[in-house]
């Protein structure tokens, strides 16, 4: 029973030790070079099940389970290029309401921005309106950013049965 309680002790001693050890080097550029190399690694290693279920699931689903953890941002990769093409063709026609091609194609740039900044930004935003050091300023720009995401998702969704041709 001693013999455990001193193992215990030793142990304890040796968790302080390697505590210290840890912080010394987070705070050396050894972490940055070594560390994070291969802690990188080995979570690709750990990853490679995982990405494998993921890789079987969209073979035979379509979709990955992973997909379903940001499905904007899914929607957004898988329907960014066709919309893009949509809308430098030629169309023959326009949703109803609208007065023409012209008109179509400007709310079609709405959408296409909205899914753009999505992919590049997130729900984030744009990192240059962060940098902007006057309050009411920086506020202004993220409300006017805000507002055209914003009336990107509507379009699309009010003209999602016009996406046609």
């Amino acid at each position: 029973m001693n013999n455990i309680r001193k193992l215990n002790n030793i142990k304890a001693e040796d968790d302080t030790l390697l505590e210290k050890i840890d912080d010394w080097l987070w705070e050396t550029k050894i972490v940055r070079i070594i560390y994070q190399p291969l802690r990188r690694l080995y979570m690709n290693i750990i990853e490679i099940p995982r990405k494998i279920k993921w890789g079987l699931q969209s073979l035979f689903r379509g979709y990955s389970d992973c997909d379903l953890w940001g499905l904007n941002t899914y929607i957004c990769k898988k329907t960014i290029k066709p919309l893009k093409a949509f809308r430098k063709m030629n169309k023959f026609g326009h949703p109803c309401g609208l007065k023409n091609n012209k008109e179509w194609n400007k709310i079609l740039d709405r959408i296409i921005f909205m899914m753009d900044e999505e992919l590049k930004n997130g729900c984030w935003g744009d990192d240059k309106i962060y940098k902007i050091k006057d309050d009411k300023k920086r506020h202004k720009k993220i409300n006017e950013y805000n507002n055209k995401i914003k009336e990107g998702c509507r379009l699309f969704g009010e003209y999602f049965l016009g996406l046609w041709d």
